[in-house]
């Protein structure tokens, strides 16, 4: 009876290990997966966060005031919680959003330079989507994208913004519709004055 006893212990032993163990592996496949899908395959270019100390991503600094029409703004992730890709290009920084949203931020003349990459996120290759970007400048419209779908080149926006107060970024759905409309403001970044 004893020796019965002591061979049911370890077999008892023996599963919970092997439990354990299985539990890691699929603790860790698991994080691989979502890496994976995080971190999309082919992608070997990536627009790594800078360090000069004269910029400033606009994910870290807070905001004025936000809508968008579904869903959440995402900070240093696309709309759906993955890697901001535009072109095959991975960006660590920006914004993902979704038509139509609306992004304010207050400069309070700080900075001398707004610049960002705009696109239609890589994740809507195939699709219908289609965005417009627009930037507001106090309140004056300063730069306006042309119609932007899965197939258009990664448009780049720089302009001054010396001694200016307000930025507003807008992503709209070209009047088409929101369907499949996730937009990327990628290394969207402001200078800061030489002054600051």
């Amino acid at each position: 009876m004893g020796k019965l006893l002591t061979v049911i212990g370890l077999c008892l032993v023996v599963l919970l290990l092997m439990a354990r163990f299985r539990s890691r592996d699929e603790v860790r496949n698991q994080a691989q997966t979502y890496q994976d899908e995080v971190v999309p395959p082919g992608y070997s270019e990536v627009v790594k966060r800078s360090s000069d100390p004269k910029i400033v991503y606009l994910s870290d600094v807070r905001l004025d005031s936000q809508s968008q029409e579904i869903g959440k703004i995402n900070k240093d992730l696309s709309f759906h919680g993955f890697s901001l890709c535009l072109d095959k290009v991975r960006y660590e920084k920006g914004l993902g959003v979704h038509a139509n949203s609306e992004i304010v931020y207050s400069l309070d003349s700080r900075y001398d330079y707004f610049e960002s990459y705009i696109g239609l996120d890589d994740a809507e290759d195939d699709s219908s989507g289609s965005v417009v970007f627009t930037v507001f400048i106090d309140g004056q419209k300063t730069y306006e994208s042309p119609v932007m779908r899965w197939n258009s080149k990664t448009e780049h926006v720089k302009i001054q913004i010396k001694d200016k107060q307000k930025l507003k970024l807008k992503v709209t759905d070209a009047g088409d519709g929101i369907n499949t409309d996730q937009a990327d403001w990628a290394d969207a970044k402001l200078y800061l004055a030489d002054s600051q």
